[in-house]
């Protein structure tokens, strides 16, 4: 199973060296994280650096940190697809 998601991860991600997480239901990234697939899924260290960036005051230095750790445009690029899965959820349910 881990090698379908590795395999999956390719085909998302330029990158798929890194840890790809899943937090589950209203959990934070500071939280424990189930690794899906990776190189070596029980080295947390990505995750501390990542905490790391987001904790620096100035948001340029911030932003530049984050992406230094996170993949920054397919991350911003879920999270519209979320948001627009959304809208098109709610949409449905407001026409019945």
């Amino acid at each position: 199973m881990t090698e379908g998601r590795n395999k999956q991860s390719s085909a998302l991600f330029n990158n798929s060296k890194g840890n790809l997480y899943e937090c589950g239901f209203a959990k934070d990234v500071n939280g424990p994280l189930l690794a899906n697939s990776g190189e070596n899924p029980d080295d947390r260290s990505d995750i501390k650096k990542l905490l790391a960036a987001t904790r620096i005051p100035d948001l340029t230095n911030r932003f530049g940190a984050a992406g230094k750790v996170l993949d920054m445009d397919r991350f911003i690029t879920l999270l519209r697809a979320r948001c627009l899965a959304l809208e098109l959820g709610r949409l449905c349910a407001e026409s019945q």
